[in-house]
């Protein structure tokens, strides 16, 4: 059902403007993240992989775009939508808004619950594994 549920949600948001071939705003990435947030509250039980989560969001806010990884982590090349992968390539964070000091993020603890609004410093950005990004080059 929340397989379902989130497809649809990608049909929706899909509808919205956010295109295959278009390459949407930084702004439009955060609102349509945020959009999710309505369905899946804080502390909204997630059945699924922290991964899965965040593809799917990342699915509705970059339609078919490629994914490309960028290593060494770039704190100024950091913009919405991307993932942030931490702890020995564990545990994954999507960006919500990076300032000059943190981000914020969204995502799913190891209790399966999804947070929203965490921020991570730039020195513990700095020193995660990699970024996966769907920005062109």
């Amino acid at each position: 059902m929340k397989k379902l549920l989130s497809f649809l949600m990608i049909l929706a948001l899909l509808g919205g403007g956010a295109l295959a071939e278009a390459v949407p705003a930084p702004e439009q990435v955060t609102q349509i993240i945020l959009r999710f947030q309505e369905t899946y509250p804080d502390r909204y039980l997630w059945s699924g992989e922290d991964t899965d989560f965040l593809q799917t969001v990342s699915d509705a806010a970059f339609g078919g775009l490629p994914t490309r990884r960028m290593e060494p982590v770039d704190y100024n090349a950091l913009r919405p939508g991307d993932i942030l992968r931490l702890k020995n390539d564990t545990y994954s964070v999507m960006i919500l808004e990076k300032y000059d000091s943190h981000v914020t993020v969204v995502e799913v603890w190891t209790n399966g619950r999804v947070y929203w609004g965490r921020t991570v410093n730039k020195s513990a950005v700095e020193a995660g594994d990699y970024v996966m990004t769907r920005y062109p080059e």
